[in-house]
């Protein structure tokens, strides 16, 4: 019994994690995309970087 309760604590803190590596994803897309509307390629390049980086993140917990 007590197995069950950890794999439901374990699937709800892998849940929270993915939500919050998606969460950064939208962020930081988001971000790029208005940083380079003000035309600030740069910066907006370093944001997609790291809105990949939260992808492969969100795609290890999955």
């Amino acid at each position: 019994m007590l197995a069950g309760v950890t794999d439901v604590k374990v699937l709800g803190y892998l849940g929270r994690a993915l939500s919050l590596e998606l969460s950064a994803v939208q962020l930081y897309t988001t971000q790029a995309r208005l940083v380079s509307i003000w035309g600030l390629d740069k910066a907006a390049d370093r944001l997609r970087q790291e809105a990949q980086e939260e992808t492969e993140h969100a795609e290890r917990i999955i």
